[in-house]
């Protein structure tokens, strides 16, 4: 059974997941990007939740920084 998780996404072609998440647009000329783009290096979707959790808490560390 396949399950939508907010900013995990699934490359199609390795299978490898990825953390995709839009920069605030307030954030964009700070941080000089439009959105992040991290690989979680794992093709397993329960080790993508996992890891997709740990870099979420540190994008929004991050943004509370910024903000």
């Amino acid at each position: 059974m396949l399950m939508m998780v907010e900013y995990l996404h699934q490359d199609k072609k390795s299978g490898i997941f990825k953390y995709r998440r839009r920069v605030p647009d307030e954030l964009r000329d700070v941080l000089g990007k439009r959105e992040w783009v991290i690989s979680l290096r794992t093709r397993d979707p329960e080790r993508a939740r996992q890891e997709r959790d740990k870099v979420h808490r540190q994008i929004k560390a991050e943004l509370a920084t910024l903000s």
